[in-house]
């Protein structure tokens, strides 16, 4: 394990940042603080680099998000099931602290926000619509005891 993170600091730093997506955000999230060395190379460059990527185009993410994402079987997320608590999320960072830091930091997190609302909006809207269909196609129906039916035991 040793020389698997010498590995990883001697790596430039585009390798440094896909390592610690594919090898460490997917699976634990996104860290508020590096404890590291106090390389600065590593502490400044790297999160700055981090921040300035194009996340739409990874594959990683999206397993992160799915680890995110709640269970309807069991009302939590992966996360939640083998860490007892969620993930952090790269909009989660506070905003005061990035901004002290880095202008850019800060308005990617701002920007993951907005898309984040954008998200949980159009899935309420999506959701309200599913709702009204079904419930269009729902019917009441009572039994009183010793009411008869059919029952159906193969699918």
């Amino acid at each position: 394990m040793g020389s698997s993170w010498l590995g990883l600091m001697l790596a430039p730093l585009r390798r440094q940042l896909n390592y610690s997506l594919k090898n460490i955000t997917k699976y634990f999230g996104v860290s508020q603080d590096i404890i590291s060395d106090s390389d600065a190379r590593f502490t400044g460059r790297f999160w700055t680099a981090l921040f300035d990527m194009n996340w739409v185009n990874w594959l990683d993410v999206a397993q992160f998000s799915y680890n995110l994402h709640k269970s309807s079987a069991t009302s939590m997320s992966p996360f939640e099931l083998a860490y007892r608590q969620q993930s952090l999320t790269p909009h989660e960072i506070p905003v005061q602290k990035l901004g002290e830091r880095c202008l850019v930091a800060y308005q990617f997190a701002r920007s993951m926000q907005e898309l984040l609302d954008e998200a949980k909006d159009s899935l309420a809207k999506a959701q309200r619509i599913m709702k009204k269909y079904i419930d269009m196609r729902k019917r009441q129906v009572e039994f009183s005891v010793g009411d008869q039916m059919l029952l159906k035991l193969t699918p």
